[in-house]
């Protein structure tokens, strides 16, 4: 499947709590999953479980050996093609309540080549909200789509970086904790080799 035939018929939302409409497609990696985990590894990012109980328990680890949070707090499951995320990744900035971070789902779909879609939906958390467990994103979720292609902008796995306009995606909406967003309707299109 081409990335065009893809960008017209794949959902351009995740499903989030409640069956609500979550956060808005924005980034696509392209490539085997050893080469986008290798590629997002070297860029600084840090995989969260799946699992909110063993990402709980990692960062209770974390706290007691002293360790920086890297694999806490666990990030609520998305779906995507009716299934839950196959990656959390993060950056933490502050323990706890601000981070960069994202969810990747592999796609039943695959490149003319063979390399497999991973649909992604990436946005900086601002703070956390306790009375539900989550966080206040930033609306502009464009300014995280590119602070992800900054963090692989030099990366030696990466075959190319781009931009490609989806006008399927909804340039503004709520998600399903009630938050607004707004971007462009790029998507960030990573290529591995």
């Amino acid at each position: 499947m081409t990335l065009d035939e893809l960008f017209a018929s794949t959902q351009t939302r995740s499903v989030g709590r409640f069956n609500k409409k979550g956060d808005a497609w924005n980034l696509i990696f392209i490539g085997r999953e050893e080469d986008v985990c290798g590629a997002l590894k070297e860029g600084g990012w840090h995989r969260i479980p799946r699992s909110i109980p063993v990402s709980i328990a990692l960062g209770m680890a974390d706290l007691l050996t002293g360790k920086k949070l890297t694999r806490f707090p666990p990030m609520n499951l998305y779906r995507v093609e009716n299934r839950v995320q196959d990656h959390n990744w993060a950056i933490p900035v502050r323990a706890i309540h601000e981070r960069h971070h994202f969810r990747l789902w592999k796609l039943e779909a695959s490149d003319p080549v063979g390399r497999p879609y991973w649909w992604g939906s990436g946005n900086y958390d601002l703070d956390s909200r306790f009375r539900d467990l989550s966080h206040r994103p930033d609306p502009e979720i464009d300014k995280e789509r590119d602070f992800i292609a900054t963090t692989l902008q030099e990366n030696p796995r990466i075959a190319s970086i781009e931009h490609r306009l989806c006008p399927r995606v909804p340039k503004t909406g709520t998600n399903d904790k009630g938050y607004s967003y707004h971007c462009d309707g790029r998507i960030l299109v990573v290529t591995l080799k």
